[in-house]
């Protein structure tokens, strides 16, 4: 696991809690601008949650989730069933 500082630990806190995913991933899959819309949110927010649709669960898996974190210079922090809180690299402790 990722090693947060007190501001990560923070984001994370509130993104776990939140009920609704800020980005979800359905029937189209992983695409150039569901990447984008992530780069932008991940910007503006440093924490975002990305939920897999139920259309999207067979061909969308954890090694989907995590290039998409290498894509746009982030890590996963938490993840609970298909449901995955991301934050951006700047936040954690190496």
């Amino acid at each position: 696991m990722v090693k947060l500082g007190s501001r990560g630990l923070e984001l994370k806190k509130i993104k776990i809690h939140q009920s609704r995913g800020d980005v979800n991933i359905g029937s189209r899959g992983v695409t150039d601008s569901l990447i984008d819309e992530v780069k932008r949110r991940l910007k503006t927010q440093k924490c975002l949650k990305i939920k897999v649709f139920k259309s999207a669960r067979g061909f969308v898996g954890d090694d989907d989730v995590e290039e998409i974190a290498k894509a746009v210079n982030a890590v996963i922090i938490d993840k609970r069933g298909f449901t995955y809180v991301l934050i951006d690299k700047k936040y954690v402790i190496r």
